[in-house]
Parts: C-alpha cells; structure tokens; sequence
C-alpha cells in the first residue's frame, strides 16, 4: 500500500539521518570536504543509504509532506522498492521501540521491522522478544 510505502521510504531516510547526526562536527566536516582522503561517494553512503546500505534515492521514490512522489523518468532507470537483510530492518526497530519517546503510530517506525517482529510473534509465541 503507498501507505506502507511512504513508512518504508521514511525509515530509511530517517536512518540515515540518525546516522549523519551521531558523526562529530568534525567527521561531517571532513566528510563533505574530503579531507583526509575522504571523497564523495564515501559522504554519500554515509549520509544517504538507507538501513544495510540500502541505496533507497535509487527508487526514484521520494517522501514529501505525506504524498510519494515518484521521480520515475522514460530516460532513466529506476529501481524497484525492494528489502534485503531483514535482520537490519528488525534491529532497527528494536532500536526504535526500545526508545522512551516511542509511540506506536509514529510513522518513521521501521514498517519492515514491526513486520518481521509481529511474524515472529505469531510463529514463535514462546520466544521471548
């Protein structure tokens, strides 16, 4: 659904950010200056991939004020949404409800996390989670 889009496409940006944001001025400098044989792509995949390195910008999808837009163009490829290493989904989510200011509906929730830990809930129900 473009709502379970629009949640997946914010986890992974929301990743990155948190991830950009725990660097020290001094490394985010470095990086967007290319010091210390820094370059480009290596601040690109800093800043902007998504959980597991997911390249997410390559979708062709962005979220903006709850609407997707589609940047999809006849001259260029684009990727199809896709997942991989549901383990880094469900660890991110765990990171994300394991926090105090938690709420159930926040829509930067990883959708892909909660997924895998309700399937885990219902076909493991002795596990403790």
């Amino acid at each position: 659904s473009s709502s379970s889009l629009r949640q997946f496409v914010r986890s992974h940006e929301g990743y990155a950010s948190e991830r950009w944001e725990t660097l020290s001025e001094y490394h985010r400098d470095m990086l967007d200056n290319n010091l210390e044989g820094t370059n480009n792509g290596m601040r690109d995949m800093v800043k902007y991939s998504g959980i597991a390195g997911t390249d997410y910008k390559s979708f062709g999808i962005s979220v903006s004020e709850d609407v997707i837009v589609s940047n999809m163009d006849g001259d260029i490829k684009q990727k199809s949404p896709s997942i991989k290493c549901l383990h880094a989904h469900y660890a991110h989510y765990r990171s994300q409800v394991s926090k105090v200011d938690y709420k159930d509906t926040d829509e930067g929730i990883n959708i892909v996390g909660q997924w895998t830990h309700q399937v885990l809930q219902e076909e493991f129900p002795d596990l403790i989670l």
